[in-house]
């Protein structure tokens, strides 16, 4: 992920309980996180307790339609593309970012991530136009599905756009043990 306190993210598409238990052992960087869809409780029954529970989330799809984003005028909308992703922005009149997002295409689907709008912007329905930027992007690449991980709180903005939940998704995230912290500091004072 490359975000400060987030920086590796596993996500378990179909993985066997051996399979979860070796990944979640070979994982030293704290902060690494685990995603499967599944119920919080299953895949947190193959994991140590090393692994710290995440919010609740779901899975959501739906089929994409291009949308103008309407929004105040005190606000403007940009969209830049990067590679394989897209992202939306949504400007304040001093160019503060108020909302934000960004989606990847892989064919005829594709993936909404980090869809979020700053607390003194929130309920002026820029997460909405975000998402009719995105999805007006993601169309324009031939994408036909999009899929997204939904916290709770974005669930409503989802659904309210026409988003149907399509199943649970759990996520663990690693704190560090405190046996390799200790192995990780001798190491390093070791080799200077």
């Amino acid at each position: 992920m490359g975000t400060p306190g987030h920086m590796v993210r596993h996500m378990l598409l179909d993985a066997d309980d051996a399979t979860v238990r070796a990944l979640a052992d070979s994982v030293t960087l704290p902060t690494t996180s685990i995603k499967g869809f599944m119920e919080s409780a299953d895949l947190g029954k193959l994991l140590t307790p090393d692994w710290t529970p995440d919010p609740p989330e779901v899975l959501m799809a739906a089929t994409l339609q291009p949308a103008e984003p309407r929004i105040d005028s005190a606000y403007r909308v940009s969209v830049e593309r990067d590679g394989d992703v897209t992202y939306a922005r949504v400007m304040t009149a001093d160019r503060a970012i108020a909302a934000r997002g960004q989606v990847a295409v892989t064919g005829r689907t594709c993936v909404f991530d980090q869809i979020e709008t700053a607390p003194e912007h929130q309920r002026r329905g820029l997460g909405s136009a975000v998402m009719a930027a995105l999805a007006t992007a993601a169309t324009d690449l031939g994408a036909v599905t999009g899929i997204l991980a939904a916290t709770t709180q974005g669930r409503a903005l989802y659904e309210a756009l026409g988003w149907a939940v399509a199943g649970p998704l759990s996520s663990f995230v690693y704190k560090r043990r405190p046996e390799r912290t200790r192995d990780l500091s001798e190491r390093i004072c070791r080799n200077g």
